[in-house]
């Protein structure tokens, strides 16, 4: 009976023994099982990230190709202007993003003086633009400077003028105008006004207008054009300006090298117009007059010119 306890007992045992062992097993291909599963999870990551990336990269690359598909124009690397130890070089044309497009320029001071620099006029297609001041470049450095084209209402550029003024510690330089072609030169037609009139064209002064307003009544506003068609430096000017008969103040002065034109805006102060119990400009009237700016002779005084918005 002894004997048949222990062969019991021993039984037993290897039964436990081997159910222990089998259960290690499990254990360890479970641990394998998740190993893989790990490995299996890594490598699809790797490759869904490889995808995104390759993802970004072409959509960086699709976007880059349209920003120089936008950027149509394109300049030769050109030296602008050399004086005295400064020198400024036209590098490209380079559109940043959809809305931003710079005339980017190089500024190289090898004299021994600092230089301030501004572009005291310019002009795309021969339309003025605002003044632009670039940066001080001190003796012996470099300026790398943008001009911002973006903001001509002009789409595609086909020519740049620049006149630069230049002020050293020593004395102060005013250039010409400086013309920079780009490669649409041929391709570009006048710029038009919606609708536009002929306020007069006299003396080789001629001014456009709009036939209507633009804006609401909180600030009406009326768009024009001046060419300068003369070989002098003018300086522009509205006088005696009234709206339904009340005199008002516009500002509409301009200083106008020769050969371009201003594209500008009146604009009605909304108060004065009601202190005149103006509801709505009907009847626009004013004298236009200009001077030579070297001489301060005069040049130009038309007759009443009077438009009409009915």
């Amino acid at each position: 009976m002894k004997n048949r306890m222990v062969a019991i007992t021993l039984a037993l045992s290897l039964v436990f023994s081997l159910s222990a062992c089998g259960g290690e097993d499990k254990k360890e291909k479970a641990s394998e099982g998740n190993k893989e599963s790990e490995q299996v999870e890594e490598e699809t990551d790797k490759v869904e990230s490889a995808d995104s990336d390759a993802a970004e990269d072409e959509t960086k690359d699709d976007y880059d190709e349209y920003l120089e598909s936008k950027a149509a124009e394109k300049i030769e690397e050109t030296v602008l202007l050399e004086h005295e130890g400064l020198k400024i070089t036209a590098l490209e044309i380079k559109r940043e993003d959809y809305y931003e497009k710079n005339l980017v320029l190089l500024l190289e001071n090898e004299s021994d003086e600092k230089y301030e620099v501004e572009i005291e006029s310019w002009a795309i297609n021969d339309y003025l633009q605002e003044i632009e001041v670039l940066n001080d470049v001190a003796a012996g450095k470099k300026s790398r400077d943008k001009v911002a084209l973006q903001y001509s209402g002009i789409d595609k550029i086909g020519w740049i003028d620049l006149q630069f003024k230049i002020h050293g510690e020593r004395s102060s330089f005013k250039s010409d105008f400086i013309r920079l072609e780009t490669s649409e030169k041929d391709k570009i037609e006048d710029k038009e006004l919606e609708n536009e009139i002929v306020a007069f064209d006299q003396n080789n002064i001629k001014m456009m207008t709009n036939d209507k307003f633009e804006g609401d009544f909180s600030e009406p506003r009326l768009q024009y054009c001046i060419e300068n068609n003369t070989d002098k430096n003018i300086d522009f000017y509205l006088d005696d300006v009234s709206a339904n008969g009340y005199m008002i103040e516009i500002y509409a002065n301009h200083t106008i090298p020769p050969g371009k034109k201003v594209l500008d805006y009146m604009i009605f102060d909304e108060d004065s117009l009601k202190e005149s119990g103006i509801e709505s400009i009907e009847e626009l009237e004013f004298i236009a007059k200009a001077r030579i700016q070297d001489t301060y002779d005069d040049i130009l005084e038309t007759d009443p010119i009077t438009l009409n918005f009915k």
